[in-house]
């Protein structure tokens, strides 16, 4: 399949837990790209959920379909290229259930000074 297509068809698709999380991102005014894609050294195409350029931080959402084995083979690969990103993951219960908590770890992550907040809503 070609890239370009592979990269329509990925950009077009946004899970709940990732809109959740996109939206805890601009709730502390820091940008991210969305389903970024690039090639591995062993010339593999790769998406990650959210990649931060400037806060050096990529940002997997997992569903309960993902494998772990399969996805820690696919982290190596995205650190290889990446080496000096910090890498975290959460699932989707984790996002969806306990939204402050991955608010405060992705806060934590980037560094961001942010005064105390209300609680996060979910307004989807």
């Amino acid at each position: 399949m070609a890239w370009a297509s592979i990269t329509r068809k990925k950009l077009n698709k946004i899970s709940k837990s990732e809109k959740v999380v996109e939206e805890m991102l601009k709730s502390i005014g820091v940008f991210a790209h969305r389903n970024w894609g690039f090639q591995t050294k062993g010339g593999k195409y790769r998406f990650v959920d959210f990649f931060l350029r400037k806060k050096k931080l990529i940002i997997e959402i997992d569903g309960m379909e993902h494998n772990l084995g399969k996805d820690m083979k696919r982290e190596i690969e995205i650190l290889e290229v990446f080496k000096k990103y910090k890498f975290i993951r959460f699932t989707n219960n984790e996002v969806i259930n306990n939204p402050e908590d991955v608010k405060n770890k992705i806060i934590e992550a980037v560094s961001v000074k942010v005064a105390r907040s209300p609680a996060y809503v979910n307004t989807m």
